[in-house]
């Protein structure tokens, strides 16, 4: 799909109009139901392309193994995006990105600290 500017300048209208437009589109009600249907039928596809990939047919099976792992790399890359990871004491909040910002020293104190506190 050509991108909004595209589309703007060929439809003589603007980049916002576009973007609003696409918008309600993605909204409406026959488009939500069309990509419930997309949906099913993926898996009654990927169903047939795997039978093929076992009968020997090696361009099935490359893109059976390409859908899956992409599935599957697309799964664990959400995961990690929606973590929030910090360390909590009492009220101060530090997160992770903050953390690995520390000096070594500074971080070699808090495992030694934290060492201890194990004991």
């Amino acid at each position: 799909m050509p991108d909004k500017n595209t589309i703007a300048d060929k439809a003589g209208l603007t980049r916002q109009t576009i973007h609003k437009h696409l918008k309600e589109c993605a909204k409406h009600p026959l488009n939500i139901e069309h990509k419930e249907k997309f949906k099913l039928m993926i898996t009654k596809v990927l169903s047939k392309v795997l039978q093929l990939a076992l009968k020997g047919d090696m361009k099935a099976a490359k893109i059976y193994l390409n859908m899956v792992t992409e599935k599957e790399n697309l799964r664990n890359s959400s995961i990690v995006q929606n973590q929030r990871n910090y360390i909590q004491i009492n009220n101060l909040k530090i997160t992770t990105e903050e953390f690995e910002k520390l000096p070594t020293d500074t971080l070699e104190e808090i495992e030694s600290l934290l060492k201890d506190f194990r004991k």
